[in-house]
């Protein structure tokens, strides 16, 4: 069943003019940073691509969300995966897993191309500790793409599911903003992408956070799909 859906995913026009979207916005975001800031510290830059970023990345997981989840609703996929014999349990890990890789993947493309400009032009050296960052980073967007697919289960229809999803957003951006003067623990996962920006941040707190944002927001994505009249 993975195969089939990297096929479905290679081949669908949907994902392409998504990333007809994702490109150009990744390569003004670092024409802008060289040119306008004169980005020299490997920090800052990391900052920008993934935290100043975030909101842009969550809209762009959100559209993948209801191109690809909210899709085969209404279209009877599901039902017609469980008329061949599936299990609910391997439809939805499929989808969940196929989700994270390809949400990944357009992250990536953006961090890189964004980043690859003011490396190139200002000189911006990464070292192993930036590594270290960056795969924190990833946990956090983990968890953040595990919520994106729990509201896209939630909201079945495709309509439904944006407006959900764009509520998180809004609602995660808004309490960021109250939350981020304060030592507050983060316990949604935009607090937890500044937590591991900041050089004094709790990062162990932040790390368990994403593990149990992970775990449940899988665990009742599976609970919802079962239940659910398809």
């Amino acid at each position: 069943m993975y195969k089939v859906e990297l096929y479905k995913i290679s081949h669908s026009p949907n994902l392409l003019y998504l990333m007809l979207v994702v490109i150009p916005v990744s390569l003004f975001l670092g024409v802008s940073i060289s040119v306008q800031m004169n980005i020299s510290e490997p920090d800052n830059l990391l900052n920008i691509a993934f935290l100043s970023s975030s909101a842009v990345l969550m809209l762009y997981i959100t559209i993948f969300a209801s191109l690809y989840v909210n899709r085969d609703y209404s279209s009877n996929n599901y039902r017609v995966l469980i008329g061949c014999g599936l299990s609910r349990f391997k439809i939805i890990t499929t989808k969940y897993v196929i989700f994270w890789l390809v949400s990944s993947v357009i992250i990536s493309i953006h961090a890189a191309i964004t980043m690859a400009i003011p490396i190139f032009l200002n000189k911006v050296s990464i070292h192993m500790e930036n590594i270290q960052t960056i795969t924190l980073y990833y946990l956090i967007y983990t968890s953040i793409i595990s919520v994106v697919f729990f509201l896209s289960i939630i909201g079945k229809t495709l309509i439904k599911s944006i407006m959900i999803n764009l509520a998180f957003i809004i609602l995660s951006s808004i309490a960021v903003s109250a939350l981020s003067s304060t030592n507050f623990t983060p316990v949604i996962p935009l607090q937890s992408l500044q937590v591991i920006s900041s050089i004094q941040g709790d990062k162990h707190i932040a790390i368990i956070s994403s593990l149990l944002y992970i775990l449940s927001t899988y665990i009742a994505s599976c609970l919802v799909f079962f239940k659910q009249e398809l």
